[in-house]
């Protein structure tokens, strides 16, 4: 568009000084040199514009390559937070898992000191159970208790010794002075 313009230009001023039929030369001349710099100005505005053209194009793929870079690391970034949110996962269930611990663990000592208690009562109870008469110890305690009827009622005992002699005086009492 730039370019047409200028062309448009160049074109009206040769028109115009051509269409002159002035003698004068110098005029003439003048136009066409006006013309000329304005072509050599149009060539370097177009040079400029393509640098600036390309130096856009340049910035362009910088911001494609920079946000290509941006999408990389943010995507890094979520793959980061997402391993620190399974790490936390993982941390309050352990959390939970050592706190579920704590409470358990003073009950189950709790529970194992009294099973032994309990058992350390039941132990005499089991002795003595064990001890108690059986049927067929019946018959031997039958012996021993007819033996010791037999001695305590006896004059000579073997087993026992015999009755006491009752004292005639009281004892713990001081004699009279």
């Amino acid at each position: 568009m730039f370019k047409e313009t200028v062309l448009r230009i160049v074109l009206l001023v040769i028109l115009l000084a051509s269409g002159c039929s002035s003698d004068d030369s110098r005029v003439a001349e003048v136009a066409t040199a006006a013309a000329d710099r304005q072509a050599e100005q149009s060539l370097e505005m177009a040079k400029t514009h393509g640098h600036l053209t390309q130096g856009a194009q340049n910035l362009a793929e910088s911001v494609g390559r920079s946000q290509e870079s941006l999408i990389t690391i943010q995507k890094d970034l979520e793959t980061q937070q997402a391993e620190i949110g399974r790490q936390r996962d993982r941390l309050e269930l352990e959390r939970q898992t050592i706190a579920s611990q704590r409470r358990a663990d003073p009950v189950i000592a709790n529970a194992i000191l009294q099973i032994g208690l309990l058992l350390a009562c039941l132990l005499p109870l089991t002795i003595c159970w064990y001890l108690l008469p059986r049927t067929d110890a019946k018959e031997s305690d039958a012996l021993v208790a007819e033996a010791l009827i037999e001695d305590l009622t006896s004059s000579e005992p073997k087993l026992l010794p015999g009755p006491l002699p009752i004292p005639t005086e009281p004892r713990g009492l001081l004699p009279p002075d």
